[in-house]
Formats: structure tokens, C-alpha cells, sequence
């Protein structure tokens, strides 16, 4: 790879301030990591920051990224399981993009085989994406939960039980002037 794709492709993998960005992991690429004591420099085989390699001979480290990206760039990997996660929620709950083999993936629905078609953006790994942009995971209520339910006009809280049937003992009516907040504070939810 020519020196000035792997300066195109580092920005977008470790942001304009790659001289200085902190690594996350990158396989043996990960060891002796930021300390900030190497000097940045980039060759036809070999990339480093202040804080260590971060390209070897088309294998790359992670970057750290602190704040969610407005523009990025994921990687297709079909062998990790938040690639299926990332596919139902970016293809509007239809799964999959068919037969598209295309192998990087951005937030304006772009795909390319190319990262440099991605200048100005940020790579994210899919781990990464999860964590800024993914759904969080909703745990269906056990028997014995705590739940706010609606009955009419008023709010009551009661223990979640499994059963076709709105069993309205055991619950306690809540004052309807208090905010949700208010409420589950109050019940310590």
C-alpha cells in the first residue's frame, strides 16, 4: 500500500490527531501501549503513534474513540455477532443486506470495498458502534418485578406476575400529579 493511502487510512481509523490517539487493543500489535514514548512515523509496512504500532503489514490496532462519531465507517464481520444486531437495526429491522458483499459499512447507508472512500469519517469496530449506537437490550420482567402499570386514569404499582388477567391486588395506587421519575425514585425501582 502507498504511503499516502496508509495516511488517508490511518486518519480514518484513529482520527486527524493519529500521532497522539490511545490504543485499544490490536491483537500483538497491543503490546507496551500508551505510554507516549515513540515517535510517529509511517512506512510502506509499519505505522506508529506516541503510543505504540499501530499498523503492521495490513494488520491494525483499535483505536480508543471516547465520544460518539457524527460520520463512521464499520467493517462487515460476519463472524461477530453484533454484525446481525447491526444489520436488523441499520436495514430497518429487515436483517441482512442480501447479497451486498460489500465490506465497509457507514452511517449515510453507503457501501463500499474501499475505507478510503471514507475520508472525514470515523472507523469504528463493531464492539465500538454497539456501544454508541446500539439498542440496549430490554430483559422481559420476572415473576416478583416491580411494574408501573396504567389502569384508567390512575397509575399503580404491583409486583409482576404471569397471567392473562389484570390482578389488581396487591397494588398500590400512585398520585398521578408526580412525574415517572418522581415515582420510581419514591418506590426505589
Amino acid at each position: 500500500m502507498k504511503v499516502e493511502d496508509l495516511l488517508k487510512e490511518v486518519k480514518i481509523r484513529f482520527g486527524e490527531d493519529w500521532e497522539n490517539a490511545e490504543i485499544v487493543s490490536g491483537t500483538q500489535l497491543s503490546v507496551g501501549v500508551n505510554v507516549g514514548d515513540y515517535e510517529p512515523k509511517i512506512s510502506p509496512t509499519t505505522i506508529w503513534n506516541a503510543n505504540g504500532k499501530i499498523y503492521r503489514k495490513g494488520e491494525w490496532a483499535t483505536g480508543k474513540i471516547t465520544e460518539k462519531p457524527e460520520k463512521w465507517v464499520i467493517e462487515k464481520d460476519e463472524s461477530n455477532p453484533i454484525w446481525k444486531e447491526f444489520c436488523i437495526q441499520v436495514n430497518n429491522g429487515k436483517g441482512f443486506f442480501g447479497q451486498n458483499h460489500k465490506k465497509f459499512y457507514h452511517s449515510n447507508d453507503k457501501r463500499t470495498y474501499d475505507i478510503l472512500d471514507f475520508e472525514g469519517y470515523q472507523y469504528l469496530t463493531l464492539e465500538q458502534w454497539k456501544h454508541f449506537f446500539g439498542k440496549p437490550k430490554i430483559e422481559p420482567p420476572k415473576v416478583g418485578d416491580m411494574c408501573i402499570l396504567r389502569n384508567g386514569d390512575k397509575w399503580i404499582i404491583r409486583p409482576y406476575i404471569e397471567s392473562d388477567e389484570l390482578v389488581v391486588k396487591d397494588a398500590v395506587e400512585i398520585d398521578t400529579s408526580k412525574s415517572l421519575d418522581e415515582i420510581i425514585k419514591e418506590f426505589g425501582l
